[in-house]
């Protein structure tokens, strides 16, 4: 038999006005509307989340006031992970690239001369500090001597092989 011949079939699956909708396309619509429902309940709840999450993180980074030595100091801590001094928090390891190094400890001579007569005389102190402390610890990078291991405070330094 072809399609044409079960009538039957036909008629009990459609929906027409007279009849109204099937219990299963009842069931169906009921379904995709307590699906939408939900989706778009859940959406709304990972927003608030998201959002909270942000708020809390927001809270916790309090910055400070952006001043010129937290400027240099940025710049500094950058060079001495260049210098190897301090760990690479991304690298997970310290690592010596004494080019770059070099191009940082410029880039604060740099800030120095052009900021020569404008600045306070604690950020002039810091910037002299600052840059004579990394061109001294870039001297002894670029030497190759090892770094010597910092002596522990409760410790008085060695005088030899002396008990």
């Amino acid at each position: 038999m072809t399609d044409e011949a079960k009538p039957s079939e036909n008629v009990e699956k459609s929906t027409g006005p007279e009849q109204g909708p099937t219990p299963e396309a009842e069931g169906e619509g009921a379904k995709k509307t307590v699906d939408e429902d939900w989706k778009a309940e859940v959406r709304r709840e990972q927003e608030k989340l998201e959002k909270k999450l942000e708020e809390k993180r927001a809270e916790g980074r309090e910055l400070p006031a952006p001043d010129f030595v937290h400027f240099v100091s940025g710049i500094a801590a950058q060079t001495l992970m260049q210098l190897g001094d301090i760990e690479n928090p991304f690298a997970g390891e310290k690592k010596v690239d004494l080019q770059s190094a070099r191009y940082s400890i410029d880039i604060i001579a740099m800030l120095e001369e052009k900021t020569k007569g404008n600045l306070t005389p604690d950020e002039e102190r810091y910037l002299k500090a600052a840059l004579h402390d990394l061109r001294m610890r870039y001297v002894e990078a670029a030497s190759g001597k090892p770094k010597a291991p910092p002596a522990d405070a409760g410790e008085a330094p060695s005088g030899g092989d002396k008990p």
